[in-house]
Protein backbone atom coordinates (compact mmCIF):
# COMPACT_ATOMS: atom_id res chain seq x y z
CA UNK A 1 0.00 0.00 0.00
CA UNK A 2 1.60 3.44 -0.99
CA UNK A 3 2.02 5.89 1.59
CA UNK A 4 -0.63 8.05 0.87
CA UNK A 5 -3.27 4.60 1.34
CA UNK A 6 -1.52 3.67 4.59
CA UNK A 7 -2.08 7.16 5.77
CA UNK A 8 -5.62 7.13 4.08
CA UNK A 9 -6.69 3.68 6.02
CA UNK A 10 -5.17 4.67 9.50
CA UNK A 11 -7.97 7.92 9.41
CA UNK A 12 -11.82 6.93 10.29
CA UNK A 13 -14.59 5.74 7.91
CA UNK A 14 -14.46 8.12 4.43
CA UNK A 15 -17.32 10.83 4.50
CA UNK A 16 -19.09 9.60 1.44
CA UNK A 17 -21.97 12.01 2.04
CA UNK A 18 -21.01 14.60 -0.88
CA UNK A 19 -21.44 11.39 -3.56
CA UNK A 20 -24.27 9.26 -1.77
CA UNK A 21 -27.32 11.62 -1.34
CA UNK A 22 -30.46 10.60 0.32
CA UNK A 23 -32.19 8.47 -2.29
CA UNK A 24 -29.31 6.80 -4.10
CA UNK A 25 -29.92 3.81 -5.52
CA UNK A 26 -27.94 0.77 -4.55
CA UNK A 27 -25.64 1.11 -8.09
CA UNK A 28 -24.62 4.65 -7.02
CA UNK A 29 -23.98 3.99 -3.39
CA UNK A 30 -21.37 0.54 -5.25
CA UNK A 31 -20.31 3.12 -7.64
CA UNK A 32 -18.93 5.86 -5.48
CA UNK A 33 -17.65 3.35 -2.92
CA UNK A 34 -15.69 1.42 -5.92
CA UNK A 35 -14.59 4.51 -6.79
CA UNK A 36 -13.68 6.54 -4.06
CA UNK A 37 -12.54 4.24 -1.41
CA UNK A 38 -10.07 5.75 0.33
CA UNK A 39 -8.24 2.64 0.19
CA UNK A 40 -7.67 3.59 -3.43
CA UNK A 41 -8.29 0.57 -6.19
CA UNK A 42 -7.93 -2.58 -2.68
CA UNK A 43 -11.48 -1.65 -2.20
CA UNK A 44 -12.49 -3.00 -5.64
CA UNK A 45 -10.78 -6.29 -4.72
CA UNK A 46 -12.79 -6.17 -1.02
CA UNK A 47 -16.39 -5.60 -2.96
CA UNK A 48 -15.75 -8.52 -5.06
CA UNK A 49 -14.32 -11.10 -2.40
CA UNK A 50 -17.41 -10.12 -0.19
CA UNK A 51 -19.92 -11.03 -3.16
CA UNK A 52 -17.42 -13.90 -3.81
CA UNK A 53 -17.56 -15.47 -0.02
CA UNK A 54 -21.04 -14.48 1.04
CA UNK A 55 -22.75 -16.03 -2.84
CA UNK A 56 -20.41 -19.19 -2.36
CA UNK A 57 -21.83 -19.65 1.47
CA UNK A 58 -25.58 -19.18 0.30
CA UNK A 59 -24.68 -22.20 -2.72
CA UNK A 60 -22.83 -24.30 -0.50
CA UNK A 61 -25.88 -23.95 2.61
CA UNK A 62 -29.14 -23.99 0.26
CA UNK A 63 -31.10 -26.63 2.45
CA UNK A 64 -29.98 -25.07 5.49
CA UNK A 65 -31.07 -21.66 3.65
CA UNK A 66 -34.67 -22.96 2.75
CA UNK A 67 -34.99 -24.41 6.12
CA UNK A 68 -34.55 -20.98 7.50
CA UNK A 69 -36.28 -18.90 5.54
CA UNK A 70 -39.13 -21.42 4.91
CA UNK A 71 -42.40 -21.17 2.30
CA UNK A 72 -44.04 -18.30 3.90
CA UNK A 73 -40.90 -15.92 3.43
CA UNK A 74 -40.82 -12.38 2.24
CA UNK A 75 -37.45 -13.52 -0.02
CA UNK A 76 -37.91 -17.00 -1.79
CA UNK A 77 -34.88 -18.78 -0.98
CA UNK A 78 -34.78 -20.29 -4.52
CA UNK A 79 -34.72 -16.69 -5.93
CA UNK A 80 -31.91 -15.62 -3.25
CA UNK A 81 -29.94 -19.19 -4.55
CA UNK A 82 -30.45 -18.41 -7.86
CA UNK A 83 -28.94 -14.39 -7.15
CA UNK A 84 -25.71 -16.31 -5.38
CA UNK A 85 -25.49 -18.21 -8.52
CA UNK A 86 -25.29 -15.79 -11.11
CA UNK A 87 -23.09 -13.45 -9.28
CA UNK A 88 -20.13 -16.59 -8.97
CA UNK A 89 -21.22 -17.20 -12.28
CA UNK A 90 -20.52 -13.62 -13.10
CA UNK A 91 -17.04 -13.60 -11.09
CA UNK A 92 -16.16 -16.85 -13.13
CA UNK A 93 -16.33 -19.09 -10.69
CA UNK A 94 -17.73 -22.40 -11.55
CA UNK A 95 -20.16 -23.88 -8.61
CA UNK A 96 -19.99 -27.73 -9.07
CA UNK A 97 -23.30 -29.93 -9.44
CA UNK A 98 -24.07 -30.82 -5.32
CA UNK A 99 -27.34 -32.62 -5.03
CA UNK A 100 -29.30 -31.22 -2.22
CA UNK A 101 -32.56 -32.83 -0.51
CA UNK A 102 -34.60 -30.29 -2.54
CA UNK A 103 -32.79 -31.27 -5.77
CA UNK A 104 -33.68 -35.54 -5.17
Amino acid sequence: MSDTATSAAKQPGYDYKHLIKPGSTNEQKISALMNHSRAGGLIQAFVMEGLRIYSQEVVDNKDALREQLGPRSFINPEAWIACAEDTLSALGVSIPEKQTEHDA
